[in-house]
């Protein structure tokens, strides 16, 4: 398995760059991006561009594209990777008309497009797609519940406190909440804006 923190390195200063290849020294872990400078504005050109370094320089089945305050169980996304049953071009993620923080898709995708977060299939992209409660990927946590393969909005304490649940119980909460309620995609909706009915309980599958 391959993982990289993608790093804008446009307009550091030289103490900046100094730091960071300190790090990269001791965990061999960061991808630059000398053309792309850190910014919130850029982000979906510094994504594109980590995608097309990926697809010509890494040889993958799947890859995942993570914001840096998300907690991963790899076993578990392993795990519900290998439950699909390989459709075609699986999309698999927490979908809704506004960006998600986790997101896997398959290598088969790598001649088709360029990888969006986007509200129905489009025909530029042909994959399939599978909307699942167990991303908690959006801009704000759902909260936590032990089926949970990705959470966002996590501080470092945070992850590091699931790291350690998991390890000692086998759990990823201390106690499980629900914060935000999590929705069921509509396809079939004609808005964007209509396409996601938030239900409280909803029940999040092993």
């Amino acid at each position: 398995m391959t993982m990289k923190f993608i790093v804008g390195t446009k307009g550091l200063t030289s103490e900046q760059l100094e730091g960071l290849a300190s790090e990269s020294d001791m965990f061999q872990d960061l991808l630059y991006l000398p053309n792309h400078k850190e910014a919130y504005s850029n982000l979906t050109a510094k994504v594109l561009s980590s995608l097309i370094w990926a697809n010509r320089n890494l040889d993958f089945d799947f890859l995942i594209k993570a914001d840096d305050d998300s907690y991963v169980r790899i076993p578990s996304l392993h795990t519900a990777l290998r439950d699909l049953g390989c459709p075609h071009r699986p999309l698999l993620g927490l979908f809704h008309w506004s960006l998600g923080a986790g997101n896997v898709r398959d290598a088969g995708q790598r001649s088709t497009g360029p990888f969006a977060h986007t509200t129905s299939p489009t025909p530029w992209v042909e994959v399939t797609y599978r909307h699942d409660l167990r991303f908690n990927t959006e801009a704000t946590s759902h909260g936590c519940n032990n089926n949970y393969i990705i959470s966002h909005k996590e501080k470092v304490r945070g992850i590091y406190e699931k790291y350690v649940q998991l390890k000692k119980n086998g759990t990823l909460c201390l106690e499980e909440k629900e914060i935000r309620p999590a929705y069921i995609y509509n396809w079939s909706a004609v808005s964007p804006m209509n396409c996601c009915e938030r239900i409280k309980g909803l029940h999040v599958p092993p």
